[in-house]
């Protein structure tokens, strides 16, 4: 527990006021990468509205999470049938190979 896994990134923290574009970049850019976003709010006051427009925003970026999840996985899908039909023409050879000796 004392030690972190070798691929964890460092925590990146930011102060200062509200840029919603620069907040939006960054939180999509952690949820591309599957990682975790903590929000910090100073007025108790408002939390709730701008924990619905965080949620408003970010509605598309759990669209767009899902579709580079799909992707991810479709490539994954294309890249194992590849490596099938690899060893597939490589066995076909090796035999053609042995049957002409």
């Amino acid at each position: 527990l004392q030690t972190p896994p070798a691929d964890r990134q460092p925590i990146l923290t930011y102060v200062g006021e509200l840029d919603k574009r620069l907040a939006v970049e960054a939180i999509r850019r952690e949820l591309l990468r599957e990682g975790q976003v903590f929000w910090v709010h100073n007025r108790v006051q408002s939390i709730e509205d701008r924990q619905a427009e965080i949620s408003e925003s970010f509605h598309k970026a759990e669209e767009l999470l899902a579709e580079v999840t799909r992707v991810r996985d479709a490539l994954t899908f294309n890249d194992d049938l590849r490596k099938r039909i690899e060893r597939t023409v490589s066995r076909t050879r090796t035999l053609r190979g042995n049957v002409s000796k």
